[in-house]
């Protein structure tokens, strides 16, 4: 009779443990757990009461018990190295063509408007560390080769730290042996933007790459695997930036329009008015390493790349950046980081000078059907309908043009607050096909 009793309040406690809230992410697998939609066994799985206390005490069993990571996230590699779940390499071909083209799109746009764009392709842990993959993985690196075809053939400016870190792995540790499968630790980042500075600086004077004495260089103890508790024991490298001549923006761009799930976005700014400003898009190999550019030019912006980067016209219109820098690891350029729908459609605009005597029309800010002014804090947004016909537009305000987001007849552009001038400001339509 006692056993009954237990075993229904274990049932009792795990039943009232279940995650019902909307939009739930688990901590120890980082994604986002399944929602309801009829199917009882999936929903049951991710939310039963008590689901990452179970995984986690499985996981630590399985390591002290076989030395084996039973995870749902990590596996071992060789000599205690930790890797990402090993999976079945998958190359769209027709993801890379798509997004190369872009990536070419983006560089002649920027040219257009006097700015210098600039691709840095940054390897994954699997591509590196290579020989420590776990028996009877075979590990062909198609990507890599795949990938710079492509960027030749578009004549995409580009970095390849794939290669270059695969020999500075040569000479230090550049990911750490267990603590963060997913990213270069501080050494990996102190030479892979080394290299891309480098390549910036054959055209923008003044722009240093760092030296080991522009940190104060230590190490720091990781007791667990990132999103995971799962027990570990490594020292990895720490650099704290020495130079702090430099300060932080970001709050003149309050309320900027980040995608979902890609979160960050900083400014910083020097006093060094002879560098250059520049908008860098970077994946979370740089989310927590701002400080291996935030003092390397005049100003630039960190915006977490992927569908914000899809959205590129948008960020260009509120930084006008003398350079752009796009950065990418291996493992996140895909699909699934950057939607295949948009790369098929997105289309960016020529400057207005080259399009100014095709047929046009011009409209002051009061002629305009349904027009909204919606101040953002430091940024404001203008908004207003637009014909069936319009193909593209503009607005040109205070000397400087902006291009004009449209979408189901609603045509939109958010400035800087400080660069909207009501009284020289106009708006001008275009109805052909680009």
């Amino acid at each position: 009779m006692a056993f009954v009793v237990v075993l229904v309040l274990m049932i009792c406690l795990v039943l009232a443990g279940t995650n019902t809230k909307p939009d739930a992410v688990s901590y120890i697998d980082n994604r986002k757990l399944a929602e309801w939609n009829g199917n009882v066994d999936a929903w049951f799985k991710d939310r039963v009461g008590f689901r990452d206390e179970m995984i986690n005490a499985y996981t630590v069993l399985n390591d002290r018990l076989f030395n084996e990571m039973v995870h749902p996230t990590y596996q071992y590699g060789k000599d205690g190295y930790v890797f990402f779940k090993m999976s079945e390499e998958r190359y769209d071909t027709v993801f890379l063509d798509l997004f190369c083209r872009y990536l070419r799109e983006v560089q002649d746009y920027c040219a257009e408007r006097g700015c210098r764009f600039l691709y840095c392709l940054n390897p994954s842990k699997t591509t590196v560390y290579q020989e420590f993959l776990p028996d009877g993985y075979e590990y062909k690196e198609r990507f890599h080769s795949l990938m710079v075809e492509r960027l030749e053939r578009y004549g995409v400016h580009y970095v390849d730290n794939v290669v270059y870190l695969q020999e500075r792995a040569k000479e230090g540790q550049i990911f750490n042996r267990q603590y963060d499968a997913g990213h270069w630790n501080d050494l990996g980042a102190f030479y892979g933007t080394n290299h891309m500075l480098a390549e910036v600086a054959k055209t923008e004077q003044g722009v240093r790459l760092f030296g080991k004495d522009d940190f104060e260089i230590d190490s720091i103890l990781e007791e667990s695997l990132p999103v995971s508790k799962f027990e570990i024991n490594e020292r990895v490298p720490d650099f704290r930036l020495k130079d702090t001549g430099f300060k932080e923006i970001t709050n003149d761009y309050q309320r900027v329009r980040l995608a979902p799930s890609t979160w960050f976005f900083s400014v910083w700014q020097t006093s060094r008015d002879s560098l250059p400003d520049v908008l860098f898009f970077h994946g979370s190999y740089y989310n927590s390493r701002y400080k291996f550019y935030q003092n390397r030019f005049h100003q630039v912006a960190g915006v977490h790349n992927y569908q914000n980067f899809l959205n590129f016209d948008y960020w260009f219109n509120l930084f006008h950046p003398d350079y752009v820098l796009l950065e990418t690891a291996e493992y996140a350029t895909n699909s699934g980081f950057f939607n295949m729908d948009v790369l098929r459609k997105k289309r960016l605009n020529h400057p207005y000078r080259c399009v100014r005597d095709s047929a046009h029309e011009e409209c002051p800010l009061d002629s305009l059907p349904d027009f909204r002014l919606e101040p953002q804090s430091s940024l404001v947004e203008l908004s207003f309908t637009v014909p069936d016909s319009t193909a593209f537009g503009y607005l040109l305000c205070a000397g400087r043009e902006y291009d004009l987001a449209i979408r189901d007849r609603r045509a939109s552009v958010v400035l800087p607050g400080k660069e909207f001038d009501s009284v020289d400001c106009k708006v001008v339509l275009f109805h052909a096909l680009r």
